[in-house]
């Protein structure tokens, strides 16, 4: 078992609530919070990811700086769409 399995694990359940809001905001066509929540699983996801692969996530909500975190990942041909997502992200 990796040490970090069950903090990556908590990153994994918030990203699947984002995930499920966004579908619920989508039902309701509610658009704006369907892209931002979006976003926040991406973001959620990539941390858990990173923390599964050992380190510590770096502060930011930037998906491309987040995804250059990590190890690997199978995302690479898809990195101009994840940064897509980041237009989403509305600072609180």
């Amino acid at each position: 078992m990796r040490p970090h399995l069950d903090e990556a694990r908590r990153w994994l359940r918030f990203a699947e609530e984002d995930l499920k809001v966004a579908s619920w905001a989508l039902e309701e066509g509610i658009y704006t919070q369907v892209c931002f929540h979006a976003q926040q699983c991406a973001e959620k996801a990539i941390k858990g990811l990173i923390v599964y692969q050992g380190r510590v996530p770096p502060k930011t909500h930037r998906l491309l700086i987040l995804i250059d975190h990590l190890d690997s990942y199978p995302f690479r041909r898809t990195r101009e769409e994840i940064g897509l997502l980041d237009l989403f992200y509305i600072p609180a």
